[in-house]
């Protein structure tokens, strides 16, 4: 049995319930807690520096380096990723490369010299976007969202 308390509810609605499977995916934020808690989900190395990096297109999810020293920007989505990820992506890898020298606290995570690598981390991913992201020299992380309940 499952018990959900709610403060305000928006939409009520009844159906019958008949058995399978059951699925509830947690959020990306809690994806990203967990990349935290055990970074070598990401990869062997992998060392987390900076969470939620404010840049003008949006906010990055998470900022780290690999065992190389490289900077790996990483784009969660609780979902199947699509183009929009990668093209999300695309343009956090660029504003870092860009802002490295001058931008302050998690673009200076990586040393002169290295390379700043992308990633998006989702559960899945469309063909179109897969070959996108391989295209543009980033990676896939498969990672599925966990639910926590209290």
């Amino acid at each position: 049995m499952i018990v959900l308390l709610f403060q305000r509810l928006f939409y009520i609605a009844a159906s019958n319930v008949t058995q399978g499977n059951f699925s509830f995916s947690g959020s990306e934020s809690g994806m990203v807690d967990v990349v935290i808690r055990n970074p070598k989900v990401i990869e062997e190395g992998f060392v987390s520096a900076r969470r939620e990096f404010r840049t003008p297109y949006g906010s990055i999810d998470l900022i780290g380096r690999d065992k190389q020293g490289n900077q790996l920007v990483l784009e969660f989505k609780r979902r199947r990723a699509q183009l929009s990820s990668v093209s999300q992506l695309d343009r956090y890898v660029s504003y870092i490369k860009e802002n490295q020298d001058r931008a302050n606290g998690a673009a200076r995570t990586a040393k002169r010299g290295k390379k700043v690598r992308g990633g998006v981390v989702a559960p899945s991913i469309t063909k179109e976007a897969l070959t996108l992201l391989n295209r543009k020299g980033y990676e896939f992380f498969k990672l599925k969202p966990v639910l926590y309940l209290d």
